[in-house]
């Protein structure tokens, strides 16, 4: 079995990803239109969309199951990058949007946090632990 720490990780970071998916798709439209002054059609903003989301979950899949070290650090680069903008969405109204955006960063920040936990750690360097089932890298 993995670690409780990726348990955990798992179930922030997969709901970090469904949430940012629902605010993709209800503000569709509006980045549909934010990008016509650089003449994205509709069909590149799916396709965007989706290698997007499809890179975000092969991140996961290699931290996840493949205890990765390399993904786990372009992650914890990424959500640093993505924290630049934080302050953002605390000026002027505060809609659903920004709701949205807050809720899918603090998720994202908290299953990262999970990443440097002791039994995280130890699982990713592949050290032999007393609980022989932390080092397990299977499926549950």
């Amino acid at each position: 079995m993995r670690p409780e720490s990726i348990k955990k990780f798992d179930i922030l970071y997969l709901a970090s990803i469904l949430v940012g998916l629902i605010g993709t798709i209800m503000n569709f439209s509006s980045i549909e239109v934010q990008a016509a002054g650089t003449m994205l059609t509709p069909t590149t903003l799916v396709v965007i969309t989706v290698i997007t989301y499809a890179l975000t979950l092969l991140l996961w899949y290699l931290i996840s199951r493949r205890a990765s070290n390399i993904a786990k650090w372009i992650l914890v680069v990424l959500t640093l990058i993505g924290l630049i903008g934080l302050p953002s969405v605390f000026v002027g109204e505060f809609n659903l949007n920004k709701f949205i955006g807050l809720a899918s960063t603090i998720l994202s920040v908290a299953g990262v946090y999970f990443l440097f936990k002791p039994d995280a750690r130890a699982w990713f360097a592949g050290d032999t632990v007393d609980d022989p089932e932390t080092l397990d890298r299977t499926f549950d």
